[in-house]
């Protein structure tokens, strides 16, 4: 309803502001890291807003970057995460901390954020692990390696194929980052793809399965989550091959074998 609001700035307080526009006074939730960015008061600002229409409230959140509300309102996507706490990742992980910590697993610092325990950062990492590309693209200059203009885009096309196979991001770059080092940043896009794939190391990630009896009772389905980077291994150690998680979705296991 509210995409934005920009008006004068006429109070401020670490989890509060308003902002007065057209002779009305909009009271904005704003994340923690928000405050200390803000102007001083009686001066304009501008703040991308989300409208959250509650049984019991109406309520505006209000953020600096158009991307910190899309993140926002994805977070809000998660099993047991609603605006509140939704406000608290904000701003206690920038949108890089947090799709860091989710390509690596990283429930500790998930944890960190007042509000989020360890089931509900395990539950973060499963579904937003294919989410935070669309608001954060991978950047060449992530690489830490020198990239001159026109090789850019041929780095952004070789990191989306290997994100599209089912590599995460952190992955990409650190495979993309050796084949330039050992060739050249004038490789051609196939063959920087290719090589990167070879770079790429197989290791076996953390898989959460869920097991239930299917209808003939003569196996188990097992929903598998890769928790990991780069690749998701097969049901304990009864497959010895190694897949991008884009190829595991279900397995029906024999209880036979």
């Amino acid at each position: 309803m509210y995409a934005f609001i920009k008006g004068e700035l006429v109070h401020a307080s670490p989890s509060t502001i308003v902002v007065q526009t057209g002779g009305i006074g909009f009271q904005i939730l704003i994340p923690a890291n928000v405050f200390a960015k803000l102007p001083q008061t009686g001066t304009s600002v501008l703040l991308h807003t989300s409208f959250i229409v509650r049984e019991l409230s109406h309520t505006l959140y209000g953020f600096l970057a158009i991307h910190d509300r899309e993140l926002f309102e994805i977070l809000m996507g998660v099993s047991g995460i609603g605006p509140k706490i939704a406000l608290s990742i904000i701003g206690h992980l920038s949108i890089n901390e947090l799709q860091r910590a989710i390509n690596n697993a990283d429930i500790p610092v998930i944890s960190r954020v007042p509000g989020i325990g360890k089931k509900t950062a395990e539950r973060m990492i499963i579904e937003l692990r294919d989410k935070l590309q669309d608001i954060c693209p991978p950047d060449p200059s992530e690489l830490s390696i020198q990239i001159s203009d026109p090789n850019a885009q041929k780095i952004r096309d070789a990191m989306n194929a290997l994100i599209n196979l089912g590599y995460n991001q952190m992955t990409a770059q650190k495979a993309i980052k050796k084949t330039i080092q050992d060739m050249s940043q004038d490789v051609e896009l196939a063959l920087l793809i290719t090589t990167s794939l070879k770079n790429v190391k197989k290791k076996r990630c953390c898989v959460l399965p869920l097991i239930k009896n299917n209808k003939t009772g003569t196996g188990t389905k097992a929903q598998q989550y890769s928790r990991g980077a780069g690749c998701c291994c097969c049901f304990g150690e009864a497959f010895g091959n190694c897949y991008p998680k884009a190829f595991i979705r279900e397995i029906d296991v024999d209880k036979s074998r």
